[in-house]
């Protein structure tokens, strides 16, 4: 029997190699974009839901650029490193005879000397070889048709990653670029928490027909059942039927959830390698104490979330709200198409808010977005104004609320004093 390690079956953070799942109406969607090189790809969805596992699927390494996105990246950052990356194993292109040869010359790694060295002066400096004299050149800059030029050929695809960090001003320059981009068959694919591309359409409108927007939702009980058997025989254990769908239960959609409660048990058992002999899981308190492990492991994370959400934005009381709001999203659930400002009401109201108003919550909820940007937290929840509409994008902190002690999570636990009207 070939023995496997626990890490490499059941995998809450990585590619599961052995327990990956096929979505096929998912799948399918993006297969039709992958062979569809005008359009660019928007991935969405709440974090843990798959998406970055969606394109390595279906994307093979060597044919993928893939970029991380930060708040303070801009258009140079990205195409001197798309460049750079084209400069690893040379760009190329055909010749008459149809044969390659590298191409890659002073005319961009010029470019890129100038622009990472003189990136706060308008100019840099470059020593001959054959002249102690030094000759000044103008910063240039690295514009699409440039990249167009190296990338094309490769047919490689840029992937930007956590590309909901990006600031409003590489967004707006992105969109003016895409379009030529998608002129020459060069992809990008964005992996956002996101859930619509308007962001980008609002830059520019010619996006409207050169965007393939895939959302990434949850995953169903089917899909979750199916990554617990797909990982059984490799381990060489049985979980009971009981405990299987206590484990569904709780990991509340989300595979990665039910990933880490599945190692967690093993773990618990010693099962850090495939077993001689088969192992039987019927012990429902295994699951129990595998979840009570990943919200301790998470906690002070999570902690400091609520402390800075349950802050507020104003210290004139109204911050009240925000613990009313984590404390429904503790006790209740929410959704992957999210809830809308009048249901967010009428929960408060039930929890025990016999004072806030319909106008209040709303002012809050819209608030949101610009709170978790000035306490510099991840979008972990979001607002849409026009569908007016709470969406809660991270599924790994309503599981720590839940799971938790009461007492230990204080702004959304303790029942708050409420004399606020705003």
């Amino acid at each position: 029997m070939k023995t496997y390690k626990l890490q490499d079956i059941f995998v809450p953070a990585g590619f599961p190699e052995y327990t990956y799942v096929d979505r096929e109406a998912i799948n399918a969607k993006l297969l039709t974009a992958q062979i569809n090189h005008s359009k660019h790809v928007l991935i969405s969805g709440p974090s843990k839901s798959g998406k970055s596992n969606l394109w390595r699927k279906t994307y093979k390494n060597e044919d993928i650029i893939k970029i991380p996105i930060n708040s303070e990246k801009n258009i140079d950052d990205i195409y001197c490193e798309i460049l750079n990356a084209l400069d690893a194993f040379y760009t190329c292109e055909a010749t008459k005879e149809h044969a390659l040869k590298a191409s890659w010359g002073t005319e961009v790694k010029t470019m890129l000397a100038a622009l990472f060295s003189a990136k706060a002066t308008a100019s840099g400096e470059i020593a001959y070889k054959d002249s102690e004299k030094k000759q000044n050149i103008a910063r240039q800059v690295i514009a699409a048709n440039l990249v167009i030029k190296y990338l094309k050929p490769t047919k490689k695809k840029i992937v930007l990653e956590d590309f909901h960090y990006s600031n409003q001003t590489l967004k707006n320059q992105l969109s003016q670029d895409l379009k030529a981009f998608s002129d020459e068959g060069c992809q990008f694919i964005m992996i956002s928490v996101e859930y619509k591309n308007t962001v980008l359409l609002n830059y520019n409108q010619d996006l409207q027909q050169r965007i393939a927007h895939i959302q990434v939702g949850l995953f169903s009980e089917a899909n979750l059942l199916e990554i617990i058997s797909k990982g059984e025989p490799y381990l060489n254990i049985s979980f009971s039927n009981e405990v299987k769908r206590q484990i569904v239960k709780e990991s509340i959609n989300s595979a990665a959830i039910t990933q880490d409660i599945c190692q967690r048990i093993c773990i618990g058992k010693s099962l850090l390698e495939t077993s001689p002999s088969l192992v039987y899981i019927d012990d429902l308190q295994q699951v129990e104490l595998a979840c009570k492990a990943i919200a301790e492991d998470q906690r002070m994370q999570y902690e400091q979330y609520v402390k800075y959400i349950s802050a507020g934005g104003r210290n004139d009381g109204s911050s009240e709200k925000y613990k009313w709001f984590l404390k429904m999203i503790q006790k209740t659930d929410i959704d992957d198409n999210g809830i809308l400002n009048t249901e967010v009401y009428k929960r408060l109201k039930d929890l025990g808010h016999k004072t806030i108003t319909q106008t209040s919550v709303t002012t809050g909820l819209n608030y949101i977005p610009d709170l978790l940007k000035l306490r510099k937290l991840p979008p972990i929840m979001d607002y849409d104004k026009e569908k007016k509409t709470l969406f809660v994008l991270d599924k790994y902190m309503k599981f720590v609320l839940s799971w938790i002690p009461e007492d230990s999570v204080k702004p959304c636990s303790q029942k708050p004093s409420i004399s606020e009207s705003d």
